[in-house]
């Protein structure tokens, strides 16, 4: 039997993506590709509608997967894998079967790397005024699950604090850069999104709005960088009013049962001011050369 009230719930991240809710409840992915994509993408990738929700596992995931657990103490479950490399059948075979049982693979002597990026990690959170909220008194992976007006939702936290006046912790991994500065698109275009849905579950099942999410990027090449990144009021504004939209969509599909794509009709791409201005420069260089030809 599904999960029927709303509450804050101990579960398995395997069980949290099949949707354990009774009734079927809106995720903050599957709300971000009602509205960045369409219903019909959103039904095709929900686990209980279109059932076609599984992601081809990567090593990044499940390195990512790994260092969530090593540093929180809970999901992240691994197999160890005594190979080289994964060319081999038999490495092959025990990678899938550990994927296929919810777990991560991970070659022997790449481990000790990962334990290096999760001391790096710790140390520098454990110093950061922010980020050290990670290892205050709380929980990790709590399930909120939540009803407005007969639609279900539900979202993982990564970290949720006893103390409800202090935001949840998002960890994020990258092998790439974790600068600000390099992730602030990430944040506008996917986490702020994030942030919105979760604080509206978080308000729904304990009365008050929590401040913004705290999301700590880890680079996984070193130095293993950690930055620390949360949400201007502004950008909460916009990403709330996104998520209303998304909910209200899913509210009108869940109602109708009415799935439709992308818009029929030719969408007209306008000529950003960048394509102006580089159209105008390249004229005013053609005219250059004419004058000394």
């Amino acid at each position: 039997m599904g999960i029927n009230k709303p509450g804050v719930y101990d579960i398995p991240a395997e069980r949290y993506h099949a949707d354990p809710v009774e009734a079927v409840s809106l995720s903050s992915g599957i709300a971000k590709k009602l509205i960045r994509q369409s219903p019909m993408h959103a039904h095709y990738a929900h686990p209980r509608l279109g059932g076609n929700n599984e992601r081809k596992p990567t090593r990044a995931m499940d390195d990512g997967s790994i260092l969530h657990g090593l540093l929180l103490g809970k999901g992240g479950d691994f197999v160890v894998i005594n190979a080289d490399d994964f060319r081999g059948k038999e490495a092959q075979r025990q990678r899938d079967e550990a994927h296929a049982a919810g777990k991560s693979p991970i070659l022997a002597h790449k481990l000790e790397g990962l334990h290096e990026v999760a001391r790096a990690a710790r140390k520098q959170i454990e110093k950061h005024p922010d980020a050290s909220m990670l290892f205050a008194p709380g929980k990790p992976e709590q399930v909120m699950v939540w009803e407005e007006n007969g639609i279900w939702f539900r979202s993982m936290a990564d970290w949720k604090l006893n103390d409800l006046a202090m935001p949840l912790v998002d960890l994020k991994t990258t092998g790439l850069s974790a600068s600000p500065e390099d992730w602030q698109r990430r944040l506008i275009a996917e986490y702020a999104f994030q942030d919105a849905f979760y604080a509206r579950g978080f308000k729904a099942i304990h009365g008050i709005t929590p401040p913004p999410m705290i999301f700590i990027v880890i680079e996984t090449d070193a130095p293993y960088g950690v930055s620390v990144m949360a949400c201007a009021p502004c950008l909460r504004h916009l990403a709330a009013a996104e998520v209303e939209r998304a909910v209200q969509m899913w509210r009108h599909c869940i109602k109708t049962d009415q799935w439709p794509g992308y818009p029929k009709h030719t969408a007209y791409v306008e000529a950003p001011v960048w394509a102006m201005k580089q159209h105008e420069e390249r004229e005013m260089h053609a005219e250059t050369i004419k004058e000394f030809a």
